[in-house]
């Protein structure tokens, strides 16, 4: 299986790496404002861009404003993705005996 760049006709290449330029500040700035974690900023803005690669030759036949809207969206739904995940592992996880339901009972 070739990765998702290598499969790219040479157009959409250069389009991505255009885009890449050109949005990564903007998806990065959007990326901290929705979490507000430093930590995961840059991984959510690469899943944000590896998620616009195969949307290559949509983007392309877009106007400007049309494509900076469709990279917000994207970037806030990876967001609300990595939000929705980690809600979920933070529900099942517990910080100690006090709040541990097992601990509950006696054996």
């Amino acid at each position: 299986m070739k990765p998702i760049y290598f499969s790219l006709e040479d157009e959409d290449k250069s389009f991505m790496l255009e885009l890449y330029i050109k949005y990564h500040p903007l998806i990065k700035y959007k990326v901290y404002d929705t979490v507000g974690d430093c930590d995961v900023v840059n991984d959510l803005t690469q899943e944000a861009l590896l998620k616009l690669i195969p949307k290559a030759s949509l983007l392309r036949t877009l106007d400007r404003y049309r494509i900076t809207a469709y990279v917000t969206n994207t970037a806030k739904h990876v967001c609300f993705d990595y939000i929705r995940k980690e809600a979920c592992r933070n529900k099942h996880y517990f910080v100690g005996p006090e709040e541990d339901f097992a601990s509950r009972f006696q054996i």
